[in-house]
């Protein structure tokens, strides 16, 4: 029976295929849109635990932030060790970052990211003058969410799904299939009416830059990794 995998290349065989979600492309995007999007100076990620997943879009993320707003700062903060659901511990370390003026959330917690979302709402109607933003992924909430939702780092599985359907009984089924920017597996959903012609600008500028070669950006997949990187770019 073919069987198709998620972030698992190891298990590759002849009815084995493994789909890859490196998204720290489309990351970097995102910071870029953050870094010129921040009135504060102060934007902050929060993660449900440290999967490769999640690694790979906090360094992409940073490294956008870094090369479109050297001057911001970035606090990095993890709920707990796979707190995938623990929506009232998110809602709380978001406070946080909030408090410390934060005004871009870039939230990556599945169920945790409505604690998130919720922390934000409630600093809006407190800060109406001021309002925080998030940055979601995976999905689009933008239907229930709109107040609060800057983008979100989509994951489109749409081709990479027709690639292997397609393979389904061929040779070249068993193999790794690369879910990126090129491809359109992941990318940004639109930007609101609310973001600057110049950002929307910027933000396509770093998408062609990363096209053509000219803008690379580092895929690190671990923990510790991350944290040497952050450190690198002179972020906590």
């Amino acid at each position: 029976v073919p069987v198709a995998v998620i972030e698992n290349p190891a298990a590759v065989g002849d009815l084995v295929a493994d789909i890859e979600t490196q998204a720290q492309e489309v990351a970097y995007l995102a910071g870029v849109l953050a870094g010129l999007s921040t009135k504060t100076g102060t934007v902050g990620v929060v993660v449900s635990g440290e999967p490769p997943t999640w690694n790979y879009m906090t360094v992409g993320f940073a490294e956008g932030l870094k090369a479109s707003n050297p001057d911001a700062k970035l606090i990095y903060s993890v709920i707990g060790e796979a707190a995938y659901d623990d929506a009232a511990g998110a809602k709380r370390v978001t406070e946080q970052q909030l408090a410390a003026g934060a005004d871009i959330i870039f939230g990556m917690g599945d169920g945790a990211s409505f604690g998130m979302i919720e922390a934000i709402r409630e600093h809006n109607e407190a800060n109406a003058d001021s309002p925080a933003w998030f940055i979601d992924v995976i999905g689009d909430k933008a239907a229930d969410y709109s107040d609060v939702l800057l983008t979100s780092v989509l994951f489109d599985y749409t081709g990479v799904y027709e690639q292997i359907i397609g393979n389904v009984g061929t040779p070249d089924f068993g193999q790794i299939y690369t879910m990126n920017v090129e491809n359109g597996g992941v990318r940004l959903l639109d930007l609101p009416d609310s973001v600057s012609q110049e950002t929307k600008d910027a933000v396509d500028a770093a998408k062609a830059g990363i096209l053509d070669g000219t803008v690379t950006v580092d895929a690190i997949g671990d923990a510790a990794g991350v944290k040497t990187k952050l450190s690198e770019l002179g972020y906590s």
